[in-house]
């Protein structure tokens, strides 16, 4: 059977591959069942390297196609989101048609200097945002683009990694009251209370509260379905949260939108004097009250909506009065040996 120019078969196997020669480098594609398959991938190979100057895929191209992977293996929207907007300022720097190859080291270093000068947070967002870059030079690499590493000659600030804090749970307790009390000057305070006791009672995310609805509270099997990051969960509705979605129900808007829950916590911030209040701390909160009370790290690693225990460890602190106790529930012996 005769192959279209650029197309070979692999060898020991049924499958085909393209080859094109881009400024005296060879680059394969990946192994197709039919040969038109891989000439398909050869000419939009060429069509794209002419376009970004003859060095491969740009950065505009792997978004898409980073778009069109996630869409294929089913990943939820979330990590869609998250994806698009930091390969945003990616492109904003260096430009839709800029080819993924000829970003040096230097180049690297100026968008991280450039960002940081913005005002971005170096150890959160930055650091996302070089993580995307580096998954769509991988992709490039899968298309068959070969180009050295630049982030191995990259000079990159040494960040510190911030560790969130946290509510001790009768600090919790008080926090809300004080809210509860603060008068009739703030319309909203028992709303933004209910909201806050409902973070830190289920450790539910920001923006899985403002998706939250009445239906996805099931109070016949005392349990939320939560559209999370890692997909659908389920977490058990306690008394005390049952009491909030009650109080909740009778509200003309079950949640708010993700914009006044935006406000919030920034708001009562500057009310209480208490800068530490936020919803992924009272998140934290909620994890390091529930780490004693369960019997595995998984089962926090399901009520926390995490993919692995390791991400979960990170939001559990240790505190004196938890190691106290657990100190106390060692068995003592009956008899004293000197």
């Amino acid at each position: 059977m005769q192959l279209p120019p650029n197309v070979s078969r692999v060898r020991k196997t049924s499958k085909f591959r393209g080859a094109v020669i881009v400024r005296g480098k060879k680059h394969y594609s990946p192994s197709f069942d039919h040969p038109e398959k891989a000439s398909a991938w050869v000419k939009a190979f060429k069509k794209v390297s002419t376009r970004s100057g003859g060095v491969g895929l740009s950065l505009g191209d792997l978004v898409e196609l980073l778009r069109q992977d996630i869409h294929r293996k089913a990943l939820t929207k979330q990590t869609l989101s998250y994806y698009l907007h930091h390969s945003r300022p990616l492109l904003q720097h260096f430009g839709d048609h800029r080819s993924v190859g000829t970003i040096t080291s230097d180049h690297i270093e100026r968008f991280v200097a450039m960002r940081i000068q913005a005002g971005v947070s170096a150890a959160t967002v930055v650091s996302k945002d070089l993580a995307v870059l580096k998954r769509l030079m991988a992709l490039a690499r899968r298309e068959g683009l070969a180009f050295p590493d630049p982030f191995l000659r990259a000079r990159l600030p040494k960040w510190k990694q911030g560790r969130f804090g946290f509510f001790a749970w009768p600090k919790v307790l008080e926090i809300l009251e004080r809210i509860r009390s603060s008068g009739p000057k703030y319309r909203s305070r028992d709303r933004d209370a209910d909201i806050i006791e409902l973070v830190a009672r289920t450790g539910l995310r920001q923006t899985e509260v403002s998706r939250l609805r009445k239906h996805h509270c099931d109070l016949s099997t005392r349990r939320i379905e939560v559209d999370g990051k890692t997909g659908i969960r389920y977490i058990p509705i306690s008394s005390a949260v049952e009491e909030i979605l009650g109080r909740m129900g009778k509200l003309r808007v079950f949640t708010p939108s993700l914009r006044t829950l935006e406000r919030i916590c920034p708001e009562w911030q500057k009310r209480l004097g208490e800068p530490k209040l936020s919803y992924h701390t009272l998140r934290h909160s909620f994890a390091t009250a529930m780490a004693p009370l369960v019997s595995s790290p998984f089962e926090l690693q399901a009520l926390l909506g995490h993919s692995s225990t390791k991400q979960t460890a990170r939001y559990y602190h240790a505190t004196a009065q938890g190691t106290l106790a657990a100190l106390d529930r060692l068995p003592q012996s009956d008899s004293h040996t000197p």
